[in-house]
């Protein structure tokens, strides 16, 4: 029998944040497997229930320059840290309001800038432990989809060298104050394929930044819900199997490759990159679930074996009614499928 594996929720509304919980909790998993949940900013309300109800609070941070002004803006200040004057890096994020890249020190301010989300963390850990609760891990969602290694070969290299040192400066954090706290890092398809299909000096780089910080790693796969399921779960392992190949040459590729979760969606939402059920010959819920529960089958049967399964996205299409309550609750069945044939292969 396998260990037991790791089951990931991200995203969702407060509405159906309960409903969420109560399938994880009627789902029957196998003994000793670790849930995490969590979505984006840290919310003492959420931690709470996911906490009551025997899951793990995982909040989720976002690189995207809108969903971090503050951050940007300046260094949170924690008591426990000594104070720098003159640390250059203590300022404001060098670059315009929505320029994700700064200008300058491109590794550094990225490893400032994955310090400051952790110094918002250890903030909030600070304030939840007064109150007997805890924030088990965080998220970061997501490497850019830029990071890829297969276009324009100078923005490629900028994107991999400020992204990698924000992975590195959230594991890692302040030194000697913060320990090191390995998180969930979510990674787009494109950009895993890209990176994992060679393994030059710079990518030995840009791998060993994102192991620096990285306990899981989040391959988001989004199948669409089209053609033979089984087929389609071994074709969606490609780029894992990519990785675990560059992983005999390289430790970094092979942590990453041995803490790897595959990434679905409940597959109502339909937007670019996220797969699901198609509008031309879109199928029913029952079918849409059987589609999903063979494909996290064949991942869960694949060599090399996931260490997870995730679901992404509970809103919008994915839980409005009159369906939504049935499309979360199967997109939960699944999860409970992948565990099972995760176990019992």
């Amino acid at each position: 029998m396998a260990a037991p594996p790791v089951l990931l929720v991200h995203l969702y509304t407060n509405k159906v944040l309960e409903r969420i919980l109560e399938g994880l909790a009627a789902a029957d998993l196998p003994d000793k497997t670790r849930v995490y949940v969590g979505t984006y900013g840290i919310n003492e309300a959420e931690a709470r229930m996911i906490i009551r109800r025997g899951f793990l609070y995982a909040p989720a941070f976002q690189l995207f320059p809108d969903q971090n002004k503050e951050v940007r803006a300046k260094r949170p200040f924690r008591k426990a840290l000594p104070q720098s004057p003159g640390d250059p890096f203590a300022g404001p994020f060098p670059a315009p309001a929505k320029q994700r890249l700064p200008t300058r020190q491109l590794h550094e301010w990225g490893l400032e800038l994955g310090r400051r989300f952790r110094d918002q963390l250890e903030i909030k850990r600070a304030s939840f432990k007064a109150k007997h609760l805890e924030i088990e891990t965080w998220q970061l969602d997501e490497i850019y989809g830029e990071c890829r290694n297969d276009q324009n070969a100078a923005t490629g290299l900028s994107f991999r060298t400020f992204t990698r040192g924000v992975v590195q400066g959230l594991g890692e954090g302040r030194r000697p104050v913060d320990k090191i706290d390995k998180g969930i890092v979510w990674i787009p398809r494109s950009a895993l394929h890209s990176l994992s299909r060679s393994l030059t000096a710079e990518l030995r780089l840009f791998w060993d930044g994102i192991d620096a910080g990285t306990s899981i790693l989040v391959g988001e796969e989004y199948p669409p819900f089209v053609g033979n399921a089984t087929d389609s779960g071994h074709s969606s392992g490609a780029d894992h199997r990519a990785l675990a190949e560059r992983g005999k040459v390289h430790p970094a590729c092979k942590r990453l490759a041995a803490n790897y979760i595959v990434g679905m969606t409940p597959g109502w939402k339909l937007r670019p990159g996220l797969g699901g059920n198609p509008r031309a010959h879109p199928k029913s819920l029952s079918e849409v679930t059987a589609w999903r529960n063979e494909f996290a089958t064949s991942r869960a049967r694949g060599t090399p074996k996931p260490c997870g399964y995730a679901q992404f996205s509970f809103d919008h299409e994915n839980v409005d009614p009159p369906e939504g309550n049935k499309r979360i609750d199967s997109a939960i069945e699944t999860l409970r499928v992948a565990a099972g044939a995760h176990v019992h292969p």
